[in-house]
């Protein structure tokens, strides 16, 4: 713009031209001031988490705009063009056409206010024209990896990310999409609602101020969230208080922390189990270290830290304490297969100690290097196993002659009126049931003190109709071995309780005249 305009007419004659040929250049003059440091943040990850209707997308369009162009008017940052830069929706039909609209009202116009670019409806291609001659592609997410080939690019802008499996296989995908002279820029913007399942999502690119960040984030990403009530005009935004006021009452309240304030939870769908009681839970889930198992003697184990591995300790065994361990095996079959989860809990105040979950492990590998050897570290743990399907048989097998606290489960013979005892723990209809109320009970006696993985599965398990019937299992693209490794875990505690021995120093027999009361150890 003209530095020594002469008047406030040019001024706005100057900006006025400008918002109509190159408006990416005049957004920073409108921007909603609360979103600002997200534009001035010069990272190569960054992540806007805001409300429904707050102006997310409209500055992830200026900001894409902006790398196609060659020219960021908040960093006075500069790129090559022309370039090839990707925003990608979740799908076409809706998301997509919204995104398209926010682009379109960014991109640049000729001096006549006709499009300077050309869209290629049936490529999901834009065009910029001259002297920019840049490209935008527009990419859906639904349809997975094979969608997201193509090109390599500068910048990309994802609206509204994917939750589930698909969405962290979309993400890998997208981070091979850059160009080998320069990093690539990923930008995201979403209101990270708890329907959308967006846990690989919090754990790898979001972290609260003042928040321990999670293992897998990725450093140098910059967070940034804003509300609703940062868009009201009395604050520099394009909202009146009242409707903003309006949108608060209306909006559901088990939404009202995402959709009006961007806020995120550690569960990121509508769980089965107690929202509230999941939240207060995760408070006090402990910190973990990574570890590995050695031999020590023959019917004892040691372990030593290593960084990073399947194994999770949250406390190390402390004498006298019962533990108990449940092992849901699986084949080890690799990706896209059940996990083998196993969980140990101290039997004195249903501590979470220590857990291991791998899909890519076979049951005899596991039960060697896992399963025994943490049980034995734990004071001979009880070891449940569940028995369910070649993995399990083939996980009791393993431990069978190798073991000696295993668990037996005890069976009712109608026919015959009797119990008889069965090696390992059979999950059915019955039995499934009851590891679901054992999850349940120790979540609402707040007596327990669970791990921050059990609490995030549980935060994805739902109610399924399947076929005449509700079953809670994990939603779709989750697993659920954690949970129910830990619900058959405490089902077993609490239908064969740990009894502990009394404290015999505190067991005195007393003799004599009541004002002349003595006493002698109890023996």
């Amino acid at each position: 713009m003209n530095p020594n305009p002469t008047s406030d007419k040019e001024l706005w004659d100057e900006y006025d031209h400008i918002s109509k040929v190159t408006p990416w250049l005049a957004y920073p003059a409108t921007c909603v001031p609360a979103i600002e440091p997200w534009h001035l943040s010069k990272s190569n990850y960054k992540v806007l988490s805001g409300p429904n209707g707050g102006g997310k997308t409209t500055a992830g369009g200026a900001e894409l705009v902006a790398y196609s162009t060659g020219f960021n008017p908040f960093t006075l940052e500069k790129w090559p063009i022309p370039n090839v830069c990707w925003g990608v929706c979740v799908e076409y039909k809706s998301a997509g056409r919204v995104m398209f609209r926010k682009l379109a009202e960014m991109l640049p116009r000729k001096e006549n206010g006709s499009r300077n670019w050309k869209y290629y409806k049936q490529d999901h291609i834009i065009a910029i024209g001259a002297p920019y001659n840049s490209e935008i592609h527009i990419k859906s997410q639904k349809e997975g990896e094979s969608s997201l080939l193509g090109e390599r690019c500068t910048a990309i802008w994802v609206d509204e990310a994917m939750g589930g499996e698909r969405g962290l296989e979309n993400f890998g995908e997208l981070q091979a999409r850059g160009l080998p002279d320069q990093p690539l820029k990923m930008f995201f913007t979403l209101t990270p609602k708890m329907d959308i399942g967006l846990d690989w999502m919090r754990r790898k690119l979001w972290k609260e101020p003042g928040e321990t960040q999670h293992d897998d984030f990725i450093d140098g990403t910059f967070c940034h969230r804003f509300e609703l009530k940062d868009c009201t005009t009395d604050k520099g935004g394009f909202i009146l208080p009242e409707i903003a006021a309006a949108k608060e009452r209306e909006t559901d309240p088990l939404e009202a922390d995402a959709r009006l304030r961007g806020l995120w939870t550690p569960f990121m769908t509508r769980p089965a189990f107690n929202f509230r009681y999941l939240l207060k839970a995760m408070e006090r889930a402990p910190a973990h270290k990574y570890v590995k198992f050695v031999p020590s003697t023959l019917y004892r184990a040691n372990f030593e830290e290593v960084q990073g591995g399947i194994g999770k300790m949250y406390r190390e065994r402390e004498s006298a304490h019962s533990y108990i361990t449940f092992w849901d095996p699986a084949s080890g079959m690799g990706k896209g297969h059940d996990n083998s989860a196993l969980v140990v809990f101290d039997r004195s105040d249903l501590c979470t100690v220590y857990t291991a979950s791998a899909n890519d492990i076979a049951p005899d590998v596991f039960a060697r290097e896992i399963a025994i050897p943490a049980s034995q570290y734990y004071n001979t743990a009880l070891l449940a196993i569940e028995s369910n399907g070649e993995g399990g048989a083939s996980a009791v097998g393993a431990c069978r002659d190798v073991y000696p606290n295993l668990y037996m489960q005890k069976n009712y013979s109608k026919a015959l009126a009797t119990y008889s005892d069965k090696l390992g723990w059979n999950t059915n209809e019955q039995s499934r049931g009851r590891m679901i109320d054992a999850l349940k009970r120790a979540l609402e006696e707040n007596k327990w003190t669970p791990c921050r993985d059990l609490l995030e599965e549980m935060g994805h398990m739902v109610g399924k109709v399947i076929g005449t019937k509700m079953k809670i299992v994990a939603a779709d693209g989750y697993h659920d071995d954690l949970a129910m490794a830990s619900g058959g875990g405490l089902a077993i505690h609490y239908e064969e309780p740990n009894y502990a021995w009394p404290d015999f120093a505190k067991l005195k027999v007393r003799y004599g005249a009541p004002e002349k009361l003595q006493t002698l150890p109890f023996s």
